[in-house]
């Protein structure tokens, strides 16, 4: 495996996701961990032990048919979805899956401007489940203008980390996943509504024009989708129940 300074790749043994800082230091490699609790943690590894990250996951944003109250109607309707064992699933997490880390410190960047730094913390500001998802709902509506330029970049920058798909992270947290997809329709209101552009991606400007079609599906019930897409959807599904 040729390893190269800025590259993304992953533990075999840990599953880390990490950037390569050096790829021959002192005969290590030296990474920076971008993933969990460790994201910024500097680690050598042996390059045996690693292999290529997935790409970053692509976030469109929002596109020209967005419409902000549905917007706000799919993350609160994202949130509902949420089945209560599934949620204390989520809470009894010992060692959560570096996406839903990700997911739910998106999840606090948007409600409240910083995330908490271990998952422990993380694990408290879940239990009040009443207070927090009545909070959750009804951010969209009532106070998605508090989100800022800066919670959109420091939220983008775990929305576009490997395999951030609600597939993906259904697979370890179907609770997580809502969240995810509350969190991607926060992002769309928040850059509709500030008019922040995000710089462009390192990884995105390389592959640009290859396979950029199938990039754009990876978030597919994401806020970049088309009001009118998404009414298609809702229609042709038949209409939810609260």
């Amino acid at each position: 495996l040729q390893i190269v300074t800025g590259e993304l790749v992953k533990s075999t043994v840990y599953g880390e996701t990490a950037t390569v800082v050096d790829p021959d230091w002192n005969g290590m490699v030296k990474l920076q961990i971008v993933t969990g609790e460790q994201t910024g943690v500097i680690k050598s590894y042996k390059a045996e032990f690693l292999k290529r990250a997935p790409g970053p996951t692509p976030l469109p944003g929002p596109g020209p048919d967005f419409d902000r109250g549905q917007a706000a109607t799919d993350a609160c309707e994202a949130i509902e979805d949420i089945k209560p064992e599934d949620w204390d699933a989520l809470k009894e997490l010992f060692k959560p899956h570096p996406n839903v880390m990700a997911t739910v410190t998106c999840t606090f960047i948007l409600l409240n401007h910083d995330a908490p730094p271990t998952w422990d913390e993380a694990k408290k500001l879940l239990s009040d489940s009443h207070v927090l998802l009545n909070r959750l709902k009804d951010f969209g509506t009532f106070d998605s203008s508090k989100i800022t330029t800066a919670d959109l970049a420091k939220a983008r920058a775990q929305l576009t980390l490997p395999e951030m798909t609600s597939a993906k992270v259904s697979e370890r947290s179907p609770a997580a996943s809502r969240l995810l997809h509350w969190c991607l329709c926060m992002y769309g209101i928040g850059v509709d509504k500030t008019g922040w552009e995000a710089p462009p991606d390192k990884e995105e400007a390389a592959k640009e024009g290859q396979g950029q079609g199938k990039g754009e599906q990876e978030h597919e019930e994401g806020p970049a989708m088309s009001t009118k897409t998404r009414q298609g959807k809702r229609k042709k599904g038949g209409s939810k129940g609260s």
